[in-house]
This record gives structure tokens, C-alpha cells and sequence, in this order.
């Protein structure tokens, strides 16, 4: 509903009489992370005012109960998500690891971020196995 979206947490800061005077030019991504928003996936996309579907993986997982190991059921759910959004004309957003995003436009920077930090780590780990990735860092 125009004008009665929140901006949440992240936006705390935002000027919000600025975004309600300007928010037909936002981009408008509501986040499916339940399995209720699988279920309403079509009401959402299809509202006027929404640019594509997100998705958080993590999230819907944990709702569906296969917290991130994702059986047939999640992965239906995924796929059913991304085709309500391209039967209306738009994509699905996603969250998603950079080899398994399946043609998703999107990816949040905190993926590739994650992806890097991972990396090093296992690099760390396989060059100087004596050092302790898990070890706090700082003065003992």
C-alpha cells in the first residue's frame, strides 16, 4: 500500500518525508522469507508499486524447515517464486551463492563479501596450517 510501506532497520537514518514526497521512484524489492510469502508471492509482485521479488534463502529455509539444506520443497518453493515474478513481467532478487544464483540479477554485496572472507580463510588455513582462523584476535 503506497505510503504505509516501512523502510526498516537498515534506513533508520533516511529522511522520511523526502521518500513518502519521492517513493514512486524507489525501487520497491518486498522480501519473501516465509513460506506465507511463497503463498502470496503473486498478490505481492503483481501490486503496482513492486519492482521485483527478494527473496532471503536463509530465512525461507529456516521457516521451511530445512534450514539452509535445501530438500525438493524449498527448492520448489524458489522456483515457483521466480517464475510468479517472470510471469509478471519481473525478476526474482536473491541472496544467493554465486555459482547456484540460476540466472538471478542480483546479488547482495554481503554474498560476495562472505565468499571473499571464506576464501581467505581457507587460503590462511592451507598455507600456514598453525595459525588458528577461529582464534580471537588482539593481545592474549
Amino acid at each position: 500500500l503506497q505510503g504505509r510501506r516501512l523502510l526498516g532497520k537498515a534506513m533508520a537514518n533516511f529522511n522520511y518525508e523526502n521518500w513518502l514526497e519521492h517513493e514512486e521512484d524507489f525501487i520497491v524489492i518486498p522480501q519473501i522469507e516465509t513460506k506465507a510469502g511463497v503463498d502470496n508471492a503473486e498478490a505481492i509482485v503483481n501490486h503496482p508499486i513492486v519492482t521485483a521479488l527478494g527473496v532471503g534463502p536463509y530465512d525461507l529455509s529456516l521457516d521451511m524447515g530445512c534450514c539452509w539444506q535445501p530438500d525438493e520443497e524449498y527448492k520448489e518453493a524458489m522456483k515457483s517464486i521466480r517464475t510468479t515474478a517472470a510471469d509478471a513481467g519481473k525478476t526474482m532478487w536473491s541472496k544467493a551463492d554465486i555459482k547456484g544464483n540460476e540466472g538471478d540479477k542480483f546479488l547482495w554485496l554481503g554474498t560476495l563479501t562472505s565468499n571473499l572472507v571464506a576464501s581467505f580463510k581457507a587460503a590462511v588455513e592451507k598455507y600456514n596450517p598453525d595459525s588458528s582462523t577461529n582464534a580471537k584476535a588482539g593481545p592474549a
